[in-house]
C-alpha cells in the first residue's frame, strides 16, 4: 500500500465527513518491481551512493589515476601529468608508481599485471568511493594469478574491466579495421605480388615463451616451404615495433602471426602489423570468428582450415605461383584500413580520458536514486577459461 498520488487525489477528491476533517482516499495500486536481466556472464554487485552528498564541481577540482605499476608507462612517473579530458570538469592528473600513499588519495587506480600488491593492504588503503581498474593487455597464461582478487575481495575490488576481451568496460585493442576510409581506390587493380620475392616469413622456432607447440609447428611448416625468421629485437619492444620491421616484411608475401596464447578475442600487433605492411598472414590464436570480427575479409589464412600442415603448405604453394588468387586476399583495401595500436599510443591521454569520464558519470549519480552497477565477471569463465592451453 502506498499513498495516493497529488494528481489522482485532486481528480478523486476528498469526502468530507464532518468539519473536523476529511477523508483521504489511498490508492491500493501495487508497486511495480524493474524487469530481471538476463544472466550473462557477469554478476551485478549493486552500489549505492544513495547516502553521500552530491559533490560540486569545478574548473579547479582535481581527479587523481595511479597506475599501480614499477614500469615506465608512456612517461607517466611519480610527477604527476596533468591535462584536461572533454567532457570532465575537473582536471586529470596521472601519477605511476606503487606507493600506498598515493592510493589513499587518488580517486582511481589502474592495477598492472607485472606489479605485485597486497589485497588486504591495497584495500585497507582504499577510500569510500575509490574506482579500481583492472588492466591487462597479455593472455590470462602470461600472467601472475595474483591479478585476481581472493574470493573474499571477489566482488567488491575491480569497478572497471580494460583489456583485449570482448565485454571490458575499457577495449584494449592491437588494432581494427577502419570502414570509413579506404586505403586504395576502387578501380585500383594493381598486383599485389609484384617485387615480393620471398615467400613466408615468421618468428624463429625456438621461442621459448609460447603456451603452445609453435615452434613445433614452425619447424614441421619448414621442411615444405622456405621461412625466414625475424631479426634479434631492440629494446625489449615487440619484434613488430622494432626500427624496419614493416619494411623487411613488406618484402615477403606471407607472414606467419602465431600468437604465444590460444585465447579467446587475444589478437595481437602481429596480426594488424602484417596487414598494414602489405602481407598476408598466417594465423593461429582464437577461433576464425575472432579474426574475423576485428579484420577484414578474406584477408588472411587461419591455421585450423587446413587437416595438416602438409595441406597448408600446398595452399601456400598454389597462391605464391597464382597472382590472381592471390590478390583477392587483397580486395579489402578497396573498402578500408587497418590500423596498428601501439603501447604508447594505448596510453596517450585521449585514450585515458574515457576512464576520467566514466569515473565522472559515476560520480554524478552520487546523491540522486540512480544506482551504479559493479561490473564484476566471473573470473574462472570469463577470464581464466578464455584460453585452451
Amino acid at each position: 500500500m502506498r499513498p495516493i498520488s497529488l494528481r489522482r487525489f485532486i481528480a478523486l477528491g476528498m469526502i468530507c465527513l464532518s468539519t473536523v476533517g476529511c477523508l483521504v482516499i489511498w490508492a491500493t495500486e501495487p508497486i511495480r518491481r524493474p524487469k530481471a536481466r538476463p544472466k550473462d556472464i557477469y554478476s551485478d554487485d549493486i552500489l549505492s551512493y544513495s547516502f553521500f552528498q552530491r559533490p560540486v564541481l569545478t574548473s579547479k577540482c582535481t581527479r587523481q589515476l595511479q597506475f599501480w605499476t614499477n614500469s615506465n608507462v608512456n612517461g607517466y612517473s611519480d610527477d604527476a601529468i596533468r591535462f584536461h579530458c572533454p567532457g570532465v570538469p575537473c582536471e586529470a592528473s596521472i601519477i605511476a608508481n606503487t606507493n600506498i600513499s598515493t592510493t589513499k588519495v587518488s580517486d582511481g587506480v589502474v592495477f598492472f599485471p607485472e606489479a605485485k600488491w597486497s589485497w588486504k593492504k591495497m584495500h585497507s588503503a582504499r577510500p569510500r568511493g575509490q574506482k579500481w581498474v583492472f588492466f591487462s593487455r597479455e593472455s590470462p597464461s602470461m600472467i601472475s594469478p595474483g591479478v585476481i582478487p581472493p574470493k573474499k575481495y571477489y566482488n567488491d575490488s575491480y569497478d572497471y574491466i580494460m583489456t583485449y576481451r570482448q565485454g571490458s568496460d575499457f577495449l584494449v585493442e592491437f588494432g581494427h579495421y577502419d570502414e570509413t576510409r579506404p586505403e586504395v581506390r576502387a578501380d585500383d587493380d594493381r598486383n599485389w605480388a609484384t617485387k615480393k620475392k620471398n615467400i613466408v616469413i615468421g618468428p624463429a622456432a625456438d621461442y621459448q615463451f609460447a603456451t603452445w607447440q609453435r615452434g613445433n609447428f614452425i619447424k614441421e611448416l619448414q621442411e615444405f616451404v622456405p621461412i625466414d625468421t625475424y631479426e634479434a629485437c631492440i629494446d625489449s619492444k615487440p619484434c613488430t615495433e622494432s626500427e624496419g620491421f614493416e619494411e623487411k616484411v613488406r618484402s615477403y608475401k606471407f607472414s606467419l602471426a602465431l600468437d604465444i596464447s590460444r585465447c579467446r578475442d587475444f589478437i595481437t600487433e602481429q596480426f594488424f602489423v602484417s596487414l598494414a605492411s602489405g602481407t598476408v598472414p598466417i594465423v593461429d590464436g582464437p577461433a576464425r570468428e575472432d579474426y574475423e570480427r576485428v579484420g577484414p575479409p578474406n584477408s588472411f589464412i587461419h591455421v585450423n582450415d587446413f587437416t595438416s600442415v602438409h595441406e597448408l603448405a600446398d595452399y601456400i604453394k598454389l597462391l605464391d605461383g597464382n597472382d590472381e588468387l592471390y590478390n583477392r586476399f587483397f580486395d579489402w583495401k578497396k573498402l578500408g584500413t587497418v590500423v596498428s595500436i601501439k603501447m604508447a599510443d594505448l596510453f596517450a591521454t585521449e585514450n585515458i580520458c574515457p576512464i576520467f569520464l566514466r569515473m565522472h558519470e559515476d560520480e554524478m549519480k552520487i546523491g540522486t536514486d540512480v544506482t551504479t552497477n559493479r561490473k564484476v565477471p566471473d573470473w574462472d569463465e570469463w577470464w581464466w577459461n578464455s584460453c585452451s592451453y
